[in-house]
C-alpha cells in the first residue's frame, strides 16, 4: 500500500509522557468536609412519648409533602423525600437520650440536609412532646448555679458517726478464695487444693 493506507504514529501518545499536552483533561474534584460524627446511642425501649414524637413526625412530614409536591406525589412516592424513615427513626432516638436540643444538633446527628428548612418546626415538634430536662431547669432557675466565694469549707462538717461503704470510702475489695478461706486469690488459683 501506498503513505494513505499506512498508520500514521502519533506525535504525542498519553499524559503520562507528553503531561503538558492534556491541560484541558485534568480533574480537581474537590472532597466535602467531613461530617462531625453522631452520638453513639444505647439500646432502649420506646415509651408512650416516643410513640407519641414518632406519630407526629410521621404526620408533619406527610403534611409537608403534601404541601411542597401535592398528594399526587405522597400517594405514588411517600413522604421520605422530606424525611426518611432512618431520619425519623434518629430523631426519636436522639430526642430520648436529650442528644436534640438545638437546630446544629439537629444537623449534627441526622446529617439530613433540610435541617436548614425544616429544623425549626422540627424542634418545635419534638420539644412539645418531650421537653428537653436541662431547658427546663434552666427556666425554672433565676441565676445559673455559682459557688459562694465567702465560703472557706467545700464541705459541711459531720454530726455524728457516719461510715462509709468501701465502695464509696476507696479501699478495694480483696479477693476471698472459697476453697481455703484466704484473702488474695480466687479458688481458680487456689495451691492448697491442687496440693491435696
Amino acid at each position: 500500500g501506498g503513505s494513505r493506507c499506512a498508520p500514521v504514529t502519533p506525535d504525542m501518545c498519553c499524559d503520562i509522557h507528553h503531561l503538558s499536552a492534556f491541560p484541558l483533561f485534568n480533574t480537581h474534584i474537590p472532597q466535602p468536609p467531613k461530617l462531625p460524627n453522631h452520638s453513639r446511642l444505647p439500646n432502649y425501649a420506646m415509651g408512650p412519648k416516643e410513640y407519641e414524637l414518632c406519630e407526629a413526625l410521621e404526620d408533619w412530614r406527610e403534611e409537608k409533602m403534601a404541601e411542597k409536591y401535592g398528594c399526587s406525589h405522597l400517594i405514588n412516592i411517600g413522604p421520605a423525600i422530606i424525611m426518611a424513615d432512618s431520619v425519623l427513626d434518629r430523631l426519636v432516638n436522639c430526642t430520648h437520650h436529650e442528644k436534640i436540643r438545638t437546630i446544629e444538633d439537629l444537623h449534627k446527628e441526622t446529617h439530613c440536609l433540610s435541617t436548614d428548612k425544616f429544623g425549626s418546626e422540627v424542634l418545635a415538634i419534638i420539644h412539645c412532646i418531650i421537653p428537653v430536662k436541662a431547658i427546663i431547669r434552666a427556666a425554672l432557675t433565676k441565676a445559673p448555679l455559682q459557688c459562694d466565694p465567702l465560703s472557706t469549707t467545700s464541705n459541711p462538717p459531720r454530726t455524728g458517726n457516719v461510715t462509709l461503704p468501701s465502695t464509696v470510702s476507696g479501699v478495694k475489695k480483696t479477693n476471698r478464695c472459697s476453697t481455703c478461706q484466704q484473702e488474695g486469690h480466687n479458688s481458680m488459683y487456689c495451691y492448697t487444693y491442687v496440693l491435696q
